[in-house]
C-alpha cells in the first residue's frame, strides 16, 4: 500500500539511529533479514509468508519483532509465526472506514441501488422499481464479531433506529449494542435478524461459519453483508441460497476464493453486490492510523534507538 508506506517511512525516518531498509522483492527481503532487528510487512499468501517464516526460524536469526500492517494476517498464521517473535498489527486502524462500507452495502441492497443504476444507464423511469425496497428503520441487525469493526458498525447503524445484536466468542457487552450474546447462539440469532453483518476474524473455527444450513436459517428476505474475510461464508452455498430467493441480497467486499473466477455462479446470482476488497480504502485518517501503529511498534521494540 504505497500511501501507508509513505507515512511509515516518513515517521520511522524521524527516529534517531534507526536504519530503515525498503524492499519489495521477496528474495531481497529474505537476504536482508540477517542482522535486522524487526520486520514490517503486509500479509502475504501462505506460500510466500512461509518463505519469510522459514528465514525467521533459521539459526542465527536476529529479528525480534514483526509488525503486520494489514488488518488480517491469515497467510502468516497459516505459515506459523515463530513463537519467539513479538508480533503487532494495526488493530482497528481501518474500522471506521470498513464500517462505513458495510453500511453502504446495507443501504445499497435495501434501496436497490444497483437496479436503479441500471435503470439510469438505460434512461428508464419506472416507479415499479420501488416494489421490494426496505428500510433499515425498525429492523434487527446481527453483527457477528464485536471487535473494533463490529463496534464501529453498531455505532453507524444506531441512528437508523435498528435493534443491534452482537455475537462474540464470550458474549461480553460492548458499546453500541442493544444486546450481546455468545457465538454459540448463532443459529437462533440468525433466525431473528433482518440484516447480518460479518466482522469476525477468519480462523479454523470460523471458516464456513455461515454454512449452507446456517444461510437457510436466516430469515427469508434477510440481507447478508461481509466485510471480514470471504472464507467465513460458504461461497457456493450463498450462490444457491440467493438463486432460491431465500435472501433479499448479499453485499460482499470479500469472497472465497478471491477474486472469484470467471463464470462463478455468485457473479450472476440475483441481488448480489460485490466490491473488490476495498472497504478499508479512501480514508487518509485510517491510513495514518495504520502507519502510526507501525511507527509505534518500532519505538516500543527499539527503545534505546528511538527519540
Amino acid at each position: 500500500m504505497p500511501v501507508a508506506r509513505k507515512f511509515i517511512v516518513a515517521g520511522i525516518s524521524e527516529l534517531a539511529d534507526v536504519q530503515l531498509e525498503e524492499i519489495e522483492d521477496i528474495d531481497a527481503v529474505i537476504a536482508a533479514l540477517p542482522g535486522a532487528d524487526g520486520l514490517i510487512t503486509f500479509d502475504a499468501p501462505a506460500p510466500l509468508a512461509g518463505r519469510i517464516v522459514e528465514a525467521l526460524r533459521a539459526p542465527g536469526s536476529t529479528v525480534r519483532f514483526m509488525h503486520i500492517v494489514s488488518a488480517g494476517r491469515e497467510g502468516y498464521d497459516a505459515a506459523g509465526i515463530p513463537d519467539h517473535l513479538a508480533v503487532t498489527g494495526a488493530d482497528g486502524a481501518h474500522s471506521p472506514t470498513v464500517a462505513e462500507h458495510a453500511v453502504a452495502l446495507m443501504l445499497a441492497l435495501g434501496r436497490r441501488i444497483p437496479r436503479m443504476a441500471e435503470m439510469t444507464a438505460r434512461g428508464q423511469w419506472d416507479r415499479g422499481a420501488g416494489d421490494g425496497l426496505f428500510s433499515l428503520e425498525g429492523r434487527t441487525l446481527l453483527v457477528i464479531g464485536t471487535g473494533a469493526a463490529g463496534c464501529a458498525i453498531a455505532a453507524r447503524t444506531r441512528p437508523f433506529g435498528m435493534k443491534i445484536i452482537g455475537l462474540s466468542r464470550k458474549g461480553e457487552m460492548k458499546p453500541g449494542f442493544d444486546e450481546t450474546r455468545p457465538l454459540s447462539t448463532l443459529d437462533e440469532s440468525l433466525a431473528e435478524a433482518d440484516v447480518v453483518a460479518i466482522s469476525i476474524a477468519l480462523a479454523a473455527e470460523t471458516r464456513h461459519l455461515l454454512s449452507a444450513a446456517r444461510l437457510r436459517l436466516m430469515k427469508k428476505g434477510a440481507v447478508l453483508v461481509n466485510i471480514a474475510r470471504g472464507g467465513i461464508v460458504d461461497t457456493d452455498a450463498l450462490a444457491e441460497v440467493l438463486n432460491e430467493g431465500h435472501l433479499a441480497g448479499a453485499g460482499l467486499d470479500v469472497t472465497d476464493p478471491e477474486p472469484l473466477p470467471d463464470g462463478h455462479p455468485l457473479w450472476s446470482a440475483p441481488n448480489i453486490l460485490i466490491t473488490p476488497h476495498v472497504a478499508g480504502f479512501g480514508s487518509e485518517l485510517s491510513t495514518r492510523r495504520m502507519a502510526q501503529a507501525a511507527i509505534d511498534a518500532v519505538r516500543r521494540h527499539l527503545p534505546a534507538r528511538s527519540v
